[in-house]
């Protein structure tokens, strides 16, 4: 009985110690990920880190949704064929929604309960400034496609939709058929 007693200890301090060493070494991907926030670090340290002066994209960015806030801008749209040709779907309202674009925020907010008891981080969604949810990769369409009665109607594609400004078409060479009137 001592003597089996005596080889699972045994056993047990050469687990122990062989995870000990596993932890201490860590995984390929957790010295990976040692080395790189190592590099950036050093990286920081020694470029700094780009500080803008004019702010050119944010107000880049602010001019375009501004402009796509306006309810009556008309648009044509294109849809890519195969070919990688346009063709013309027709005069638009606005530019497209991706597909699974919503209105309402489709996860919830944790109760504290639930909240990981490790530390680790958690990353809630939030809107958009417009106050939509965009998926994060979508290649379905929602567009305002205007009918023969000059009414706007939703349309739904999906495949690759393109969007212009009557004024700012695509090159010629691009479009197998153009919209007319």
């Amino acid at each position: 009985m001592k003597i089996i007693a005596m080889a699972a200890l045994a056993a047990s301090c050469a687990l122990l110690t062989a995870c000990e060493q596993v932890a201490s070494s860590g995984t390929a991907d957790q010295q990976q990920r040692a080395q790189t926030e190592d590099l950036q670090k050093r990286a920081n340290d020694e470029v700094g880190i780009y500080q803008p002066t004019n702010f050119v994209r944010k107000r880049l960015a602010n001019r375009i949704g501004q402009m796509l806030d306006t309810p009556s801008l008309v648009t044509v749209s294109y849809a890519q064929g195969l070919d990688g040709r346009l063709r013309c779907i027709g005069h638009t309202i606005g530019f497209p929604l991706p597909g699974a674009t919503q209105t309402t925020n489709p996860q919830r907010i944790a109760h504290y309960s639930e909240l990981p008891v490790n530390n680790s981080n958690l990353t809630l969604p939030q809107p958009e400034p417009d106050g939509l949810f965009y998926p994060a990769s979508e290649d379905a369409t929602w567009i305002l496609l205007i009918n023969d009665k000059g009414i706007a109607q939703p349309a739904y594609f999906e495949g690759h939709v393109q969007t212009f400004l009557p004024g700012n078409k695509p090159d010629k060479s691009l479009i197998a058929q153009d919209c007319t009137g």
